[in-house]
């Protein structure tokens, strides 16, 4: 025998359990976003790059010389890097363009993303978004640096070697 207040407690419940399943969604795709999956880094930051310009109306120069599939951890941390730094640059930047360069090379992975926007002084302390690019870089053992001065714009550079991975 079922009681009235239980009953009615069944659609709240579903309902609770269907919010946390999206969540559970939304989360798994932020960790590693299928798109990488499905298509591979270069063809899911070449997506990225249209859907940014066609929102942003930035123009993107993208160029990837990858020599085939890198390890998932650092095709997702590249990924996310990118993202951010695109995300900094509508924000932020007030730019025209942004240039992304991805390229495989002896042994490590260089990334370039550079754009002509209005810059930052030296002085400005970094938000959570570079601090995030910083950390995942980090964490694979490459290095990150941003550059930027008033008026010249901001160049990240991450360089992420594909033999040492922290843990």
């Amino acid at each position: 025998m079922v009681k009235e207040g239980r009953v009615e407690a069944v659609p709240a419940l579903q309902e609770l359990v269907r919010s946390a399943i999206q969540d559970v969604r939304h989360l798994s795709r932020s960790l590693r976003p299928p798109a990488l999956d499905t298509l591979g880094l270069e063809a899911a930051l070449k997506r990225m790059a249209e859907e940014f310009q066609e929102r942003t109306g930035v123009r993107v120069n993208l160029l990837c010389r990858l020599k085939g599939r890198l390890p998932e951890t650092h095709e997702t941390a590249l990924y996310r890097v990118v993202q951010e730094a695109l995300t900094n640059v509508a924000r932020h930047a007030k730019a025209k363009q942004v240039s992304v360069v991805l390229q495989q090379e002896e042994g490590e992975i260089n990334l370039v993303v550079e754009d002509d926007g209005q810059g930052f002084p030296p002085e400005v302390q970094p938000g959570l978004g570079i601090l995030g690019m910083r950390e995942r870089v980090e964490l694979l053992g490459g290095r990150f640096q941003m550059e930027s001065l008033p008026g010249l714009g901001t160049t990240l550079y991450a360089r992420i070697p594909l033999k040492e991975v922290k843990t």
